[in-house]
């Protein structure tokens, strides 16, 4: 049996190897596309349009309850999101699950203060990102300036939300 990888693998795992640290992911992961206006539901089951935030920076925040990661890389965004308040941006944590009771329990026993939002239907696609932890930078003018799948520290997400601010 052939246990040697192919050569190309080889080479992508060199350039990937010579790359320096999370920032050089931001590179990779600009949008420069217009945000869907996907369907979104408080826990209480009233609707939420993401176009409702047009004028403000707005920063949505997919995860799950039961995601370990998600929940070791919320209080880095809390961090970013208290770093960001004088800027007026929109924090949202849009969970993928939909048990409501599962959501406020995690959410308050993380400190989780920005609105709780549950996505109906296929939301992560539109929005460019694959999975969850995933987050999307939405600028004033409603465009996806930026969308990471994974988590991120908050050097990474204060660099973004800056990112917003620019005109």
């Amino acid at each position: 049996m052939h246990t040697t990888p192919p050569i190309r693998h080889f080479f992508l795992a060199a350039a990937l190897a010579l790359l320096p640290g999370c920032g050089a992911c931001d590179a990779f992961d600009p949008v420069d596309a217009p945000a869907p206006n996907i369907p979104l539901e408080t826990l209480d089951g009233e609707t939420v349009e993401l176009s409702s935030f047009r004028g403000r920076p707005v920063v949505v925040h997919f995860w799950l309850p039961s995601c370990h990661v998600c929940i070791r890389e919320f209080p880095d965004l809390l961090e970013a999101r208290s770093k960001a308040q004088e800027n007026d941006v929109a924090f949202l944590a849009v969970s993928i699950d939909p048990d409501a009771d599962n959501i406020r329990s995690t959410a308050k026993r993380l400190g989780v203060d920005m609105p709780l939002l549950v996505a109906r239907g296929e939301v992560l696609g539109p929005m460019y990102v694959g999975a969850a932890p995933s987050t999307v930078f939405i600028d004033r003018d409603g465009t996806i300036r930026a969308a990471v799948s994974g988590a991120r520290t908050t050097a990474f997400h204060t660099r973004r939300i800056r990112d917003l601010m620019d005109p």
